[in-house]
C-alpha cells in the first residue's frame, strides 16, 4: 500500500507513458498482444510527482510524440496542463519532422535521377513501418546508405543539388578526416542535414552485408505519393539494435524501437530465431540479449527471456545510466559507449573506434588559437621563436600599462572620444592603408596578432599598437600611432587604435578608412 501511494518519479513516469505508447501501437497499429500492464501504467502516471521534469526528458529523448500517443489512450492520468505543455512541445517538433521529410523526400529524388540506389535508414519511413505514422517519431537528420562504388557520385548530385558540406567537413585538419572516417559525408540544405553512409556495410558490428544483396532484399515504405526503399526487416532490426548498443542506449528513442521490433519478430517464432541466428552469426549475441533484457525490463516487451551473464552486465550495468539526465556529460557518453563496444565482436575493433573517439573529442582543442599558436611556436626558426617571446612581453607590459597606468590615462581618452572626435575629428583617410612592404614592420605586423590572439589576457587593438611600436622603436624604426571613432550598429561609438610607418599600416589597420581620426586627450 506504501508503493501504491509513493510519488512517481520523472524518469518512471516517462516510462509509463512509454510503455502506455508501446502498448497502443502493438495493438492498433500490428494487431498483438501489447506489452506491459496499461493499468498500472496509468496508475502511476497519475502520481507524477513533476510534469515539467518529465516534459524536459521526452524532449530530450526524442519521444514526445510516442508519450503523447500512450497519454491519449488513458486521458485521465495526467493533468489538462501537462498534456497542453506536451502539446505544444509536440507541434514544435512535427515543423521539425516535416521539414526533415521534404529534405528526404528531395534528397531521394536527387538521387533517383543520378542513378544511385539509396536505402533509408531510421526516419519518417522507419516511424511509419514502426507506429504507423511517419511524423510520430522524432529525428534530426536524413540517414541514407549507398553503395561503396556510389557513394562519391551521390555527393557530387547533391552538392549540385544545392547542398552544401557541413562545416566540419570543410575545416580541414585531423578533425575533419576523423569525422569522414565514423559518419562518412554530412551535407546541410535547406531542411536540415543529410547524412550519406557506406561504411555500414562494411562494418561487422552493424549490417555486415553487400549492399547489392540489402538491395535485393529491399521492402518499399509508402508515404503519401512517395515511396522510399528501406532494408529488409531483419536487416532493418539488426541495424537499428546493433546502432542503440554502440551508442550505450543512450536515447530512449532507440529503446522503444527496439521493442516495438522485437515484438513483431516474438509474434513470429520463426522471425525471432531468424534474428537470433543473424546476431550469433555476427558474434553479436550479448548485444540482442542486452535489448531484449532492456525491453523486457524497462517496456514490459513480452520476449522470451536470454541467459547470457555479459547481456545482464550491459543491461544493468552500462546501458540506461543518465536516463534521467537532461543532458549528458561527454564523458558519460564516451564510457558508455566504451563499454557498450568492449562486448561486441572484438576489442581490437572497439580500440580502434575508441581511438578515432578520442582523436575527434580532442580536434576542436587543437583548433583553438593557442594551440595552434604553441605548435606554431615549437615549429618556427631561433630568430622567430625570439621575436616571439619579445612580442609576449611587451603585449603583457602594454596590457599592464593601459590596465593600470598612472591616472588611466587611456580609458580617459576612450571615454571622452565623442568630445574630441566633434572638435578635432578629421576626415576618414582618402586611401586605404595597406600592409606595410618594408620586412621589419611587416613581420611585426603578422607576429603581433598571432601572439595576441594566443595570450592568457586580453590584448585589444591598443595593446597590440602599443607593443608592435615598442618593437619597432628598439629596431630604430619610426611610427605613429592612430585614434579613430565611428558610430557602431546602434548608437555607441566605437574607438579604434591602429598603428602606421610612413603611411604604410602595420597593426589594426583593416577598416580604418571608416573611422574618424581623432588625437588623444593629454594624459596629464
Amino acid at each position: 500500500m506504501h508503493e501504491n501511494n509513493m510519488a512517481t518519479g520523472p524518469l518512471d513516469g516517462l516510462l509509463a507513458g512509454l510503455r502506455l505508447g508501446v502498448d497502443r501501437v502493438l495493438r492498433e497499429v500490428h494487431g498483438g498482444a501489447g506489452c506491459g500492464n496499461p493499468d498500472a501504467d496509468a496508475a502511476r502516471l497519475s502520481r507524477v510527482s513533476d510534469w515539467d521534469a518529465v516534459s524536459a526528458l521526452a524532449r530530450r529523448h526524442g519521444v514526445v510524440g510516442l508519450f503523447l500517443h500512450g497519454l491519449h489512450a488513458r486521458p485521465e492520468s495526467a493533468g489538462r496542463s501537462a498534456v497542453g505543455a506536451l502539446q505544444r512541445l509536440r507541434d514544435r517538433w512535427l515543423v521539425c519532422s516535416g521539414r526533415r521529410l521534404r529534405g528526404l523526400q528531395r534528397a531521394d529524388d536527387v538521387l533517383a535521377d543520378a542513378g544511385v540506389d539509396r536505402l533509408v535508414l531510421k526516419g519518417a519511413p522507419l516511424s511509419q513501418r514502426l507506429y504507423g505514422n511517419p511524423l510520430l517519431r522524432g529525428s534530426v537528420d536524413v540517414d541514407l546508405l549507398v553503395a561503396p562504388a556510389d557513394a562519391r557520385s551521390a555527393e557530387k548530385a547533391l552538392l549540385r543539388a544545392g547542398w552544401r558540406l557541413h562545416p566540419a567537413e570543410v575545416e580541414g585538419g585531423p578533425g575533419a578526416a576523423i569525422r569522414r572516417c565514423l559518419k562518412d559525408r554530412t551535407l546541410v540544405g535547406p531542411d536540415g542535414p543529410v547524412e550519406l553512409h557506406w561504411r555500414l556495410v562494411l562494418n561487422p558490428s552493424f549490417l555486415d552485408i553487400r549492399f547489392r544483396d540489402l538491395w535485393t532484399g529491399r521492402e518499399a515504405v509508402r508515404l503519401g505519393s512517395a515511396s522510399f526503399a528501406v532494408p529488409g526487416a531483419d536487416d532493418d532490426r539488426f541495424y537499428n539494435i546493433c546502432h542503440a548498443f554502440r551508442h550505450g542506449w543512450a536515447d530512449l528513442k532507440w529503446l522503444c524501437d527496439a521493442g516495438v521490433g522485437l515484438g513483431l519478430a516474438a509474434a513470429d517464432p520463426q522471425a525471432f530465431e531468424r534474428l537470433r541466428g543473424r546476431f550469433r552469426a555476427a558474434g553479436l549475441d550479448a548485444v540482442l540479449d542486452s535489448a531484449v533484457l532492456l525491453c523486457r525490463e524497462h517496456l514490459h516487451v513480452r520476449l522470451p527471456a536470454p541467459a547470457g551473464v555479459r547481456a545482464v552486465f550491459a543491461s544493468r550495468t552500462i546501458v540506461g545510466r543518465g536516463w534521467g539526465k537532461t543532458a549528458r556529460p561527454g564523458t558519460d557518453r564516451l564510457r558508455r559507449k566504451a563499454a557498450a563496444m568492449l562486448l561486441g565482436p572484438g576489442v581490437r575493433s572497439a580500440a580502434g573506434e575508441l581511438t578515432s573517439m578520442a582523436a575527434l573529442r580532442l580536434a576542436p582543442v587543437a583548433d583553438r588559437p593557442r594551440v595552434r599558436g604553441l605548435r606554431a611556436f615549437v615549429r618556427a626558426s631561433a630568430a622567430t621563436r625570439r621575436m616571439a617571446l619579445e612580442a609576449a612581453f611587451f603585449l603583457l607590459a602594454a596590457r599592464l600599462l593601459v590596465a593600470y597606468g598612472p591616472g588611466r590615462g587611456w580609458r580617459r581618452w576612450a571615454a571622452t572620444a565623442e568630445g574630441e572626435a566633434a572638435a578635432s575629428a578629421s576626415p576618414p583617410p582618402s586611401r586605404p592603408i595597406l600592409p606595410s612592404a618594408r620586412p621589419i614592420p611587416r613581420r611585426i605586423g603578422r607576429l603581433v596578432p598571432k601572439v595576441a590572439a594566443g595570450a592568457p589576457f586580453k590584448a585589444a587593438c591598443l595593446v597590440q599598437a602599443l607593443a608592435a611600436q615598442w618593437m619597432l622603436r628598439r629596431r630604430g624604426v619610426a611610427s605613429r600611432l592612430c585614434f579613430g571613432v565611428r558610430r557602431a550598429s546602434g548608437a555607441d561609438l566605437e574607438v579604434h587604435a591602429w598603428l602606421t610607418t610612413d603611411g604604410e599600416g602595420v597593426v589594426g589597420c583593416r577598416e580604418v578608412d571608416t573611422y574618424r581620426v581623432f588625437a588623444p586627450p593629454p594624459t596629464s
